[in-house]
């Protein structure tokens, strides 16, 4: 097809106009020159609730890392049957580098809500939202069979990650067992939601208790984040609340494209990691592979 170009910098302009999942199926690693495969999934958690999800990687590939993206805002996606994300999310900083991460070698899911409605910081929180989310980690880490998974989460959906690692703590066990299957293997938290501020943000990865994880944290800042729910300097607190996490570092980083976005909470703006996306996704991909 000719949307196949072969030309590395055609790759990369065509990566830059397609933005809708679909079309991601025609998208090219630029730098390495390879192609991705995008699939639309389905995971019925409870009767009469689904989780739908894309997953892309490498074509041909099988990863032996999984990244789950859990998005800010409300959360929705609304993904189509055809892949297509119909809300504003699709700028999110998570979901619009979505094949930075499986360019990076990483086996990557962006998540939809279950039952594809808005959530808030108090359903991100809750055992049901756990006990959904394990179904749709326990159904990645078989498709193929056994690859270990990571929550990587941003601004709210730093909740979703914090949540389920702190409600589905790993179970050492020696051979590995099913029991692990719906339990992450580590969480990776960006522009934090750490800080309450009235009528912005009401709920913080503090409420998710960050004692109870016990998978190793990687915790993302921007040196500029604007946003009051997620300032670089409360970073070393969330640090020191992960009291079981055998390794625990963190990262922040500086520069970047100027804001687009007039609201610094939103995600075309240092709080979104805009203009150095490559540069975290690598970052965080890095040390995914080495811990």
């Amino acid at each position: 097809m000719r949307i196949r170009i072969v030309a590395v910098a055609l790759a990369s302009m065509l990566a830059s106009i397609f933005s809708t999942p679909a079309a991601a199926f025609f998208f090219w690693c630029p730098s390495i020159f390879a192609p991705l495969t995008t699939e639309v999934k389905n995971v019925l958690v409870r009767p009469g609730v689904n989780v739908r999800y894309l997953a892309i990687h490498r074509t041909g590939s099988t990863p032996e890392n999984a990244v789950i993206l859990f998005a800010g805002g409300d959360g929705l996606l609304s993904l189509s049957s055809s892949g297509a994300i119909g809300t504003g999310l699709a700028l999110n900083f998570l979901v619009r580098s979505r094949e930075k991460f499986a360019c990076a070698g990483l086996y990557t899911v962006v998540v939809d809500t279950p039952g594809a409605v808005a959530i808030n910081g108090n359903i991100r929180l809750s055992e049901q939202y756990a006990q959904d989310m394990a179904k749709v980690i326990a159904r990645v880490r078989e498709d193929p069979p056994l690859r270990r998974i990571w929550l990587v989460g941003t601004s709210s959906g730093t909740l979703s990650a914090a949540g389920i690692a702190a409600r589905r703590p790993l179970i050492p066990l020696h051979p590995p067992s099913k029991i692990n299957y719906g339990r992450p293997e580590g969480i990776v938290l960006t522009s934090t939601q750490s800080t309450l501020v009235s009528g912005l943000c009401g709920r913080t990865v503090f409420d998710a208790t960050l004692s109870r994880v016990n998978v190793p944290a990687y915790v993302v800042a921007h040196q500029d984040d604007g946003c009051a729910c997620s300032p670089a300097a409360a970073v070393p607190s969330v640090l020191a609340a992960l009291t079981r996490s055998p390794v625990k570092e963190n990262i922040e980083f500086v520069g970047g494209s100027p804001p687009i976005s007039t609201d610094p909470c939103q995600a075309q703006t240092p709080h979104g990691y805009l203009g150095i996306e490559n540069s975290v996704v690598n970052n965080i991909a890095s040390w995914i592979k080495t811990h």
